[in-house]
């Protein structure tokens, strides 16, 4: 009786033995997940600051972009409505021309 006693005895410390050990890993396996959780946040967060800043500055070089495209158009209008009014006058002008030519040619025709 007293050496089943002792085996029992021996069989509930181990049991305990193993239940500390399980314990023991189970604390250490969340001490790592809370680290990893917490370097996987802050990760997160500097790529999240990294792509926002990258983004504004794309936003920032595009604006200027297109300031600088909108000021470019607007300038190739006045010269294309100069280019125009000088195209305008010099067929005006041919037209005279040619007109003149025309009387010069009736007069010594006739």
């Amino acid at each position: 009786s007293s050496l089943s006693a002792i085996e029992q005895a021996l069989a509930v410390k181990a049991d305990n033995d193993d239940v500390r050990d399980v314990r023991a890993r189970l604390e250490r396996l969340e001490v790592l997940v809370a680290h990893t959780d917490a370097r996987q946040t802050d990760a997160l967060e500097t790529l999240r600051e990294e792509v926002e800043s990258k983004r504004r500055e794309l936003a920032e070089q595009h604006s200027a972009m297109i300031s600088r495209n909108a000021a470019d158009i607007a300038k190739l209008k006045g010269e294309h409505s100069t280019f125009l009014q000088r195209l305008t006058k010099a067929e005006s002008e041919l037209q005279a021309t040619g007109k003149a030519l025309e009387q010069v040619r009736d007069g010594m025709l006739s």
